[in-house]
């Protein structure tokens, strides 16, 4: 299951960086989801100290007290769902201890959220239009309310859902982000290390938040945690940064430093080497006619060992060009460097 945070594109992201920075911290309107990655991740200092006062609505913090009492009545009943594992499907039961610990985390979440949040009223400083109220009537107060709070209170709308965040922008004019521009420059202020800042954004990515923007200091901080071995982890993050709609104006810039970054830190040339072709794999995936221009523009940026890389990108490529055109011309390239 992938979950749209944003389109990904650098625009979008510097027009949230410009709101962020521009407007006075005065409070910020949070989300059920949004609350809960928050907490997930251990943002809400950061956020705070960005956007001012974390707040949501007493729907939201309604629908977080009704979860809690939902699981507690699912426990001891027979539940179950339909998995697929082993090649074939299989009824997964809860038992009382899978209940229980849903229990006990929504009733953290609850607590966290009474405590730590502040609740606003859902309440326009206008009449909302009629489109806006039909919209809102369609749904419950809590998947609406966090953005009719935001307007009459003139704070941020922070959430992490696009459809979300876009209707409330459109809809109701009001300011809005996602939590990663926020902690972008609670990062870049010296309020969140760069380490928090990679765990938190590295936990998002892996749980296929989509599009979470990684950096090559991101990548080398899971890098060095996996001790330098392409853990499924490493390859789920670089093939984040890869794919079919990839930035290729950015993303060969943030594998080539990426890959410097390993080198500098005197990592084993057989492991860099590794994630290289990791990094290499990521970028030309659904891209196999591009691949030698994609390679190319990674060798061409990186700083460190530009020999080595630039023969294992050749041999790289060499592997994973058979019966393309240009893979004699490669072979004859490989030939000419004996």
């Amino acid at each position: 299951f992938r979950f749209q945070v944003c389109l990904g594109t650098a625009p979008e992201r510097e027009e949230a960086l410009k709101i962020l920075t521009q407007r006075d911290p005065v409070g910020c309107v949070v989300d059920v989801i949004t609350l809960s990655i928050i907490r997930h991740i251990k943002a809400e200092s950061a956020v705070a100290e960005i956007c001012g006062p974390v707040c949501t609505t007493q729907s939201v913090i309604d629908l977080l007290r009704f979860r809690v009492a939902e699981a507690e009545q699912w426990r001891g009943k027979e539940q179950g769902a339909i998995v697929w594992q082993d090649g074939e499907l299989r009824l997964e039961k809860y038992n009382e201890e899978h209940w229980d610990r849903i229990i006990a985390d929504r009733r953290i979440e609850l607590n966290w959220a009474q405590e730590s949040l502040r609740v606003v009223p859902a309440m326009p400083s206008t009449d909302l239009s009629d489109d806006s109220r039909q919209v809102a009537n369609l749904f419950k107060g809590y998947a609406t309310d966090p953005a009719v709070a935001a307007q009459g209170s003139q704070y941020l709308l922070l959430s992490d859902d696009m459809g979300f965040r876009n209707w409330g922008a459109q809809a109701l004019h009001v300011e809005a982000s996602w939590t990663q521009p926020v902690l972008m420059i609670a990062r870049d202020r010296g309020l969140l290390s760069v380490a928090d800042y990679s765990e938190a954004i590295n936990t998002l990515a892996l749980n296929k938040h989509v599009y979470v923007s990684l950096d090559a200091g991101s990548l080398f901080y899971q890098a060095r945690k996996s001790d330098f071995q392409v853990t499924a982890e490493l390859s789920r993050l670089l093939q984040a940064v890869g794919g079919p709609n990839a930035d290729l104006l950015a993303n060969p810039n943030v594998l080539a430093k990426f890959i410097d970054l390993c080198w500098a830190d005197g990592t084993e040339p057989i492991k860099v080497l590794r994630i290289a072709s990791e990094a290499f794999a990521a970028l030309t995936d659904g891209r196999l006619q591009d691949q030698r221009e994609i390679v190319g523009l990674i060798a061409s940026r990186l700083q460190q060992k530009q020999p080595v890389m630039a023969r294992h990108a050749l041999e790289w490529l060499i592997g994973h060009s058979l019966g393309l055109p240009y893979f004699d011309e490669l072979v004859a390239e490989r030939k000419g460097l004996h």
